[in-house]
């Protein structure tokens, strides 16, 4: 832009940052940006009962993984995720279910030690 800014202009899969002076021609340009991975799990039903579903997806390649953590922040229950897909969806098994009593709780994605995403789960036996 003329006043010196910064435009963002899409390059393939990624942005290229432009500077411009006040005459509008072109003073600096960087390396490509890629865009931020994405990555989002849902549960349902809510509120759950007796079986959870899990639908898990996400840009990131490598082993990702899931923690259950309850409302005073404890670590419940944490599992693999087996697959290399972008969708997949899964039961979460009975041994998770059978250590959350009635509550709300956060299902977090993980791949290594970071949290990718993350949503509320309602449990009501």
């Amino acid at each position: 832009m003329p006043d010196g800014s910064i435009l963002f202009c899409m390059y393939h899969n990624g942005y290229v940052l432009i500077k411009t002076d006040s005459n509008g021609n072109v003073t600096a340009i960087d390396d490509p940006v890629a865009p931020a991975p994405t990555a989002s799990i849902i549960c349902y039903p809510q509120p759950a009962t007796n079986s959870v579903m899990v639908s898990v997806k996400s840009d990131l390649v490598g082993d990702l993984g899931y923690s259950i953590i309850n409302i005073k922040g404890q670590k419940v229950y944490s599992g693999k995720i087996d697959g290399h897909h972008r969708e997949q969806s899964f039961e979460l098994p009975n041994e998770a279910l059978d250590r959350m009593p009635n509550g709300i709780y956060l299902i977090s994605l993980e791949q290594g030690k970071r949290r990718i995403a993350a949503a509320r789960l309602v449990v009501f036996k």
